[in-house]
């Protein structure tokens, strides 16, 4: 079973390598421009990992890892 892995990075070209040297690892990815999308598709999509960036546009890293927290679902990833 493959492994789901969210990126959320909100320069392009390295949310791009990050991406292309995980599916390199057969991981599946996912990815997010900030924090507030990231926080979206985690709850969409349940990944088993994010990979966050902590400086971002409209929703930073430590904001999405207290998002994540105050949710039941999404507090284990």
């Amino acid at each position: 079973m493959r492994k789901l892995i969210l990126v959320a990075e909100d320069e392009q070209h390295i949310r791009d390598d990050i991406s292309r040297i995980l599916q390199i690892h057969d991981y599946e990815t996912i990815t997010a421009v900030n924090g507030r999308d990231a926080l979206r598709l985690a709850q969409q999509e349940m990944p088993d990992l994010i990979i966050s960036d902590v400086m971002m546009p409209d929703m930073d890293g430590y904001a999405l890892l207290d998002e994540l927290q105050k949710e039941p679902r999404t507090v284990s990833i």
